[in-house]
Parts: structure tokens; C-alpha cells; sequence
């Protein structure tokens, strides 16, 4: 669809460039991919990525010798519960200084998952004449499978005052929801010819502006809360997480967690429970986590319940790794 071109690197030889470039050419390839196979026509701002990558490949300042000098953050994280599954990779850099330090912050991020959903669908009623007979009736039910991957080129800014450590992002987001069978219907409309009537809002590939709030406050030596929220135009986004932990001993952490997501799907199968899938939805999480960070990284895991919590409730089940460097 279009070339992708290489950032200029200064001509010193660091493998913490190379890494950079090696996950920033990833993602730039992933996000090309979902775009020319699904929307050859779409205008992507690839211009907000080059510039984070030229910026990314500047000098930093030196290091004394005593301490590491850590710009790059890189997670994996896996996330499964009844009928879905999610795997999803990120990098956050700190071009200019430690990835603790205040200043500016670039992140890639990308994920590939399926899930399934299911509910009544209206369909044609084939003995419908045009008199008599109602124009189209309800199935028993209909089962979805879908696929569904994102990615995500964001620039901000982190900003510590005190014990309350903010984080700020803004950027592109890409997500495609890969459903089949379609989730839609041909029905008569009121001059009884024929009509595409679509049941799933978020389906699709949709290109959007995100932005992104993250919150992290000590609470005294033997606490933390936190706090990420998250709005994208892709699909009308949003999500919300928070979470309140305490130390347990040197290194690790147990507390709880209320997570609440929503798109511009979910908004209407919530108004609308006639066609409600009977499988639990992702709307909102509380369960528990444990977190064990050394110098340097993290591995965290959590557990709990989803769903909509007006019908069946679902376990789910998440674990991330963390690394520094």
C-alpha cells in the first residue's frame, strides 16, 4: 500500500536503537496490514509515527556508571475469559532520559485476539408476499465468531510531583473487528424493498484519535492506588481502570480491581435487550490482582469477574511481564 521508511539512527552503535526500531518497524507494519486489507481508501496519519520515531532516535544523555540507564519500557500481557481471548505487546520510550525521570514519552502498542458472541437476529420470512404474513421473523439464534486486532502510536508527557506520578498520551488508534458471519440482516424497510440493517456497531476496521490518562500515587511506604483511563474515536473506546493495592512484603503487592469498558456497540446492546447476546459482556470487572516488581521489572496477574451484570457473570483472568532496559 505504501513503502515504510527507516528512521535515520545517530551512527553510534547502541542495541537499545536497534530494539526501538526493530518494535517501532513492527508496529508500523502491523497497522499497515489491518489497513490495506480492510480499508484500501483510508487516509492513516502516518506522519504523527515518523516524527515519534525520528525523536526516539535522538542521543540521551549520558550515564554516570553507577546507575542504569533505562529509556525503554516493553510489556507482554495476556487477557482470557468465557469466549474471548487477547494477546498484546507495548514499548513506552523516554527519548531524553530515564523511563522514571520526567519528559517526553512515545508508545506502541498492538494485539491480536477472537472472541464469540450469540443472540436472536431478525431474518426474511420467506412465505412474506407483500400482504398478509409478517415481513420477517426472529431465529432461535445466531453465533458470531470474531476476530478482532489493534494498534496504537501515541505521544505524551510524564510528570511526577511529589508521590503522584502522571502520565499523559495522545495519538492514533487502528482497531478491526473481523466478524463472521456478518452481524447484520436484509430486511424491508417501510416502502418494503430491501435494507441492510446492521446488529454490531463496532464491526469492522475504524481509524480514530485516542488519548490516555494514567495515574499513579504512593500511598505512604506500604500502599498505592491507581488510575488509567482511556478515551478513542476508533469505535467510540472507553475504559477505565483502578486499582488500590498494598505491599505485602519487599517486592510484592496483592489489592483490588474495577475495570469498566465500553464501545459504541456496547452502548447498544445495553438499550436494547432484545438482541442482548446471552454470553457475558466485557462492560465491567472487580476482582483481585498480585504484583511483584523488582529493579528493573514486573509480573503481575489478576482474577475476577465480568460481565454486564444484569445476566451471567464470567471469570477472567489476566497476567503481564515488564521489563526495563
Amino acid at each position: 500500500m505504501f513503502p515504510i521508511a527507516a528512521p535515520c539512527f545517530p551512527r553510534r552503535k547502541n542495541p537499545l536503537y536497534l530494539c526501538i526500531f526493530m518494535l517501532s518497524f513492527v508496529f508500523l507494519k502491523q497497522v499497515e496490514n489491518i489497513i490495506s486489507a480492510r480499508a484500501q481508501a483510508c487516509l492513516y496519519p502516518k506522519a504523527l509515527v515518523a516524527l515519534a520515531l525520528i525523536i526516539s532516535a535522538q542521543p540521551v544523555a549520558a550515564n554516570d556508571g553507577n546507575t542504569p540507564t533505562r529509556h525503554y519500557e516493553t510489556w507482554v500481557g495476556a487477557d482470557t475469559a468465557k469466549n474471548v481471548w487477547l494477546l498484546y505487546s507495548g514499548t513506552t520510550a523516554s527519548p531524553f532520559g530515564h523511563i522514571y525521570e520526567d519528559g517526553l514519552r512515545l508508545r506502541f502498542v498492538g494485539g491480536y485476539g477472537q472472541y464469540t458472541y450469540g443472540g436472536k437476529r431478525p431474518e426474511l420470512n420467506p412465505a412474506y408476499t407483500g400482504f398478509g404474513a409478517e415481513p420477517w421473523l426472529i431465529t432461535p439464534y445466531k453465533t458470531f465468531k470474531a476476530r478482532v486486532q489493534f494498534a496504537e502510536a501515541l505521544i505524551g508527557y510524564q510528570l511526577r510531583t511529589g508521590e503522584l506520578t502522571t502520565k499523559a498520551f495522545v495519538g492514533i488508534s487502528a482497531i478491526d473487528h473481523d466478524i463472521r458471519p456478518g452481524d447484520y440482516a436484509i430486511l424491508p424497510d417501510a416502502n418494503g424493498k430491501p435494507q441492510k440493517y446492521s446488529f454490531n456497531f463496532a464491526s469492522g476496521l475504524d481509524v480514530g484519535v485516542k488519548i490516555a490518562l494514567e495515574l499513579w500515587l504512593n500511598l505512604g511506604a506500604d500502599a498505592y492506588a491507581s488510575l488509567d483511563l482511556a478515551w478513542s474515536d476508533a469505535h467510540l473506546t472507553r475504559s477505565a481502570r483502578a486499582r488500590i493495592g498494598h505491599y505485602l512484603f519487599d517486592g510484592l503487592s496483592a489489592g483490588l480491581e474495577a475495570n469498566f469498558n465500553l464501545d459504541r456497540n456496547g452502548e447498544v446492546r445495553l438499550k436494547d435487550e432484545e438482541f442482548v447476546t446471552d454470553a457475558p459482556i466485557d462492560y465491567a470487572r472487580f476482582g483481585v490482582f498480585a504484583r511483584y516488581n523488582w529493579d528493573g521489572g514486573e509480573i503481575s496477574a489478576s482474577a475476577g469477574l465480568l460481565g454486564d451484570f444484569t445476566q451471567n457473570q464470567s471469570a477472567y483472568g489476566t497476567v503481564n511481564w515488564v521489563t526495563q532496559f
